[in-house]
């Protein structure tokens, strides 16, 4: 892939360590990985697509496909250039991926991004040296029973990305966007009829502090889905504490959130709901979600 000659790669001794590593890629393995410029219209492409394909990729793989493999104890290792358009024109980002896989059910995954510092916003208050900066973006753990007919579970712990909601460009509780989050997911599938299939998951997330006070999220949903069309909804609850972790009781994937809430005195809490809709035919699809926080229904004028 070019490089535009405008681009800023030699503007320190980092650049030039940076651009050593810059086109070294190597695997021990025959798998095929794609990456893909998160945002673009191939990304979210490929993702929506995912996201509606019974078998298609898991959370762990966005923006990432990695071809599936029988074989265990699969090394996948991977080091190559990111270049995509920044603020100052052409931004270049360097992303290592490592995938082992323990066997056809257990793999532990580890994505690091590095850049230039002159890329980071005015917000960015991390560590720089040699006005270089990285980050691991991803780096979990997931086991998955892949060869069950009717039943699947899928159990991912670490730090990895999330959506809720099929829109291509946006969705309105998590995101495609938004940046992978320390969490905990559980989802179990199961195939009713051909073609028709239950599914219900829970996550739990550690967001980021404001001042010293600690923010969780936990959220739970069941969805319906057949060949053609989908159902989902799903209860989320965001809390913040300022000295103790998350609330056992917050989880239990198999409560209401809401009424706990409500009836428990240190429970204090925001709930909200939403529920999905969508039908696919030929080439067209269409979807609505609904997104539903504070409502209160009273007796009383």
């Amino acid at each position: 892939m070019p490089i535009n000659a405008k681009s800023h790669l030699f503007h320190s001794p980092g650049s030039a360590v940076l651009m050593a590593l810059l086109f070294f890629s190597f695997s021990f393995s025959q798998a095929q990985r794609l990456q893909l410029i998160p945002g673009s219209f191939e990304e979210i492409e490929f993702r929506y697509n995912s996201l509606r394909d019974s078998s298609g990729s898991s959370k762990s793989e966005r923006p990432y496909f990695l071809e599936r493999s029988q074989e265990d104890g699969l090394l996948f290792l991977q080091l190559q250039p990111l270049i995509h358009n920044g603020k100052h024109g052409t931004d270049t980002d360097l992303i290592s991926w490592v995938q082992l896989s323990f066997n056809n059910n257990l793999t532990l995954i580890n994505e690091m991004q590095m850049n230039y510092a002159s890329q980071n916003t005015s917000t960015y208050d991390g560590k720089e040296w040699r006005s270089i900066n990285g980050l691991t973006n991803q780096s979990f753990l997931r086991w998955a029973n892949q060869n069950r007919e009717k039943n699947s579970i899928l159990v991912q712990v670490g730090r990895f990305y999330s959506q809720l909601g099929e829109g291509r460009h946006g969705q309105l509780f998590l995101g495609a966007a938004y940046r992978p989050m320390d969490q905990l997911y559980f989802s179990f599938s199961r195939i009713l009829y051909p073609n028709f299939k239950a599914n219900f998951y829970f996550q739990t997330s550690a967001l980021d502090k404001i001042n010293s006070n600690k923010r969780f999220m936990s959220l739970h949903g069941l969805q319906i889905s057949s060949e053609h069309w989908y159902v989902a909804i799903n209860e989320a609850l965001l809390y913040s504490r300022s000295a103790q972790g998350p609330d056992l009781v917050y989880l239990n994937p198999f409560i209401f959130y809401h009424l706990e809430q409500l009836n428990g005195p240190e429970l204090l809490g925001n709930t909200m709901g939403t529920g999905e809709f969508g039908y696919k035919w030929d080439q067209n699809r269409f979807y609505i979600e609904v997104l539903i926080d504070d409502v209160q229904l009273d007796n009383t004028f």
